[in-house]
């Protein structure tokens, strides 16, 4: 077995693998958050709309209130004037102008609060309207936004499946050994087992390698590992990278 052709099926085999992991991170994380966060947001806007039609409904409610405090005022002054010609005293009769006086005043009160609940809850009204179409508006954008990322997951299945069939081409030719310590190593490492030294620097955690360890890397005799992150080393002049 000649480590370097090793190495070199392991590295076109890491550029797979890193292309695979970064997909996987994208489909079963990413996309997954984005989704849930944008469902999130459409929960939210509709409870939010609804509390403000709740907001309304009870404001509608209130002026239905008070328009029937008014008719009991309105009764009451009309049962009141019936009663003016009952009586048989001055006095009596005094006594209820008083308080036909002081119904008019409630019902005039009453009048006032009435119209004001009446333009207030017509406003309001026609503000749930205009929330409604604002509100649908952006909750079917939203809506939009979750089908592109649902039709993104999938294109990003079958990009998975196609690199996986292109995968298995390189994992058949690799040493049965040096693969296995890949594989596990890619396991471990996020999806990245093997690095190029860089100015002799490990290629991922950035370690300054000693001479001893470039003499190491340079004999080919084993596979080399990062003393710092564990990875598998190698230097692409050796390999003509």
């Amino acid at each position: 077995m000649e480590l370097k052709d090793e190495i070199r099926k392991l590295i076109g085999l890491q550029r797979i693998d890193k292309e695979i992991y970064q997909l996987n991170l994208e489909k079963n994380d990413k996309i997954p958050e984005k989704i849930k966060e944008l469902k999130e947001l459409i929960d939210q806007k509709q409870k939010d709309f609804a509390s403000f039609k709740e907001k309304v409904n009870r404001l509608e409610l209130d002026k239905k209130n008070k328009e029937g405090e008014l008719a009991q005022k309105e009764e009451n002054l009309k049962k009141a004037k019936s009663q003016l010609y009952q009586l048989k005293s001055n006095k009596e009769y005094q006594v209820k102008l008083n308080e036909i006086s002081s119904i008019e005043a409630d019902i005039s009160c009453a009048e006032e609060e009435v119209i004001k609940f009446l333009d207030k809850a017509e406003q309001e009204k026609g503000k749930v309207a205009n929330q409604k179409t604002s509100v649908d508006s952006e909750i079917n954008k939203l809506k939009q936004e979750i089908l592109a990322l649902e039709k993104q997951e999938k294109e990003i299945e079958q990009k998975i499946k196609d690199l996986e069939s292109k995968r298995n081409n390189y994992v058949g030719a690799v040493d049965e050994k040096v693969l296995s310590q890949y594989q596990d190593l890619l396991t471990k490492r996020n999806g990245l087992a093997i690095v190029p030294v860089t100015d002799n620097n490990c290629g991922a955690c950035h370690m300054s390698l000693t001479h001893q360890n470039i003499n190491e890397i340079k004999m080919y005799d084993r596979l080399v590992l990062c003393e710092s992150c564990v990875r598998i080393l190698y230097i692409p002049e050796d390999l003509e990278l």
